[in-house]
C-alpha cells in the first residue's frame, strides 16, 4: 500500500513539474541554445533513469516512472530563454525551470561572437550564462533595455 502511494506521489510530481516547464517554455519569447554540457547532462540523466528502471525489476510501473522523470528533466533543460517575466533558466539543483524576474536581475551583459550571442546575467540566485543565435541580438538588446 505504501509503495503505491509513494509511486503515485512521485508520478504526479514528475508530471506536474514537466507540465510547468512546458508551460513556461511555450510562453518564452526567445529560446536559448543548449550548451553541449547541458545536452550531455540530459542524456546521462535519462540513461541513468533507464538503468534504474531496468535494475529495479523491469516492471511497467518502473518504466513509466523513469519516463516521467526523464520528461521532467529534459523539459527543464530545454526550457531556457527570455520570458515575458524575466529570464528563464535551468539552475541545476532542480529540474524545474526558474525565472529570474526582471526586478531580481542586477546586471546583464551581452557579448557578440561570430556565430552566437552570449548573455550573462546576475540575479538573486547567482551568475548565469545563456547563448542565443546571432540573428536574435537586436531583439535581445531591445528587450533587456526595456526591462532593466
Amino acid at each position: 500500500m505504501n509503495d503505491v502511494f509513494v509511486f503515485l506521489i512521485l508520478l504526479l510530481a514528475f508530471i506536474a513539474g514537466a507540465a510547468k516547464n512546458i508551460q513556461r517554455s511555450r510562453q518564452r519569447l526567445y529560446k536559448a541554445e543548449l550548451p553541449f554540457f547541458r545536452k550531455v547532462e540530459a542524456v546521462v540523466s535519462v540513461a541513468l533513469l533507464a538503468m534504474v528502471a531496468l535494475l529495479g525489476g523491469s516492471q511497467g510501473a518502473h518504466y513509466m516512472l523513469a519516463l516521467m522523470a526523464a520528461a521532467f528533466i529534459v523539459s527543464g533543460v530545454t526550457s531556457a530563454g527570455i520570458h515575458p517575466e524575466g529570464i528563464l533558466y535551468f539552475h541545476g539543483t532542480s529540474a524545474l525551470a526558474r525565472i529570474e524576474t526582471w526586478e531580481e536581475i542586477k546586471e546583464v551583459k551581452m557579448e557578440e561572437g561570430e556565430e552566437k550571442v552570449s548573455l550573462h546575467f546576475q540575479g538573486k540566485r547567482g551568475h548565469f550564462r545563456q547563448e542565443y543565435p546571432k540573428n536574435a541580438a537586436k531583439e535581445l538588446r531591445q528587450m533587456i533595455k526595456k526591462h532593466t
